[in-house]
């Protein structure tokens, strides 16, 4: 229904590359859990494997990037962020929360999206708009 606004939240976190996290809204936990893995991507094991929870098949699976524990930034624990999929025409509400510690604040560019007397929230930090602290 085109009338009912879009209501999304996307949550940016400072997360490991390689690292299982329980990042759901009710059980958030930003501890990981290093594991590693064979060269078709399956894990191997938990790195040391006494850290492994007994509830990590219910993980959201982790960031594989280049094999490495790198830090990353994420949307809702991906990369690249989640799609956003609404009606044309239809009015989104996207509260953002900034979990990155040590940062002054973050901004974000809405790839595909035609603001609307909204171009004040996309862009540069500072010149389209103010970051998010």
């Amino acid at each position: 229904d085109v009338t009912m606004p879009c209501n999304i939240m996307l949550v940016i976190d400072p997360l490991t590359s390689m690292t299982y996290y329980n990042i759901k809204e009710d059980e958030r936990e930003l501890r990981g859990y290093r594991a590693r893995f064979d060269s078709n991507g399956s894990l191997v094991t938990f790195l040391p494997s006494s850290q492994l929870p007994l509830n990590f098949d219910s993980f959201p699976p982790p960031v594989q990037t280049d094999g490495h524990f790198r830090p990353i930034v994420t949307i809702n624990g991906q990369v690249p962020g989640p799609t956003i999929i609404a009606h044309e025409n239809q009015r989104l509400v996207i509260s953002v929360y900034n979990e990155l510690k040590y940062v002054e604040g973050v901004t974000i560019h809405w790839h595909g999206m035609h603001h609307k007397d909204t171009q004040r929230a996309d862009g540069v930090a500072f010149i389209t708009q103010r970051p998010i602290p």
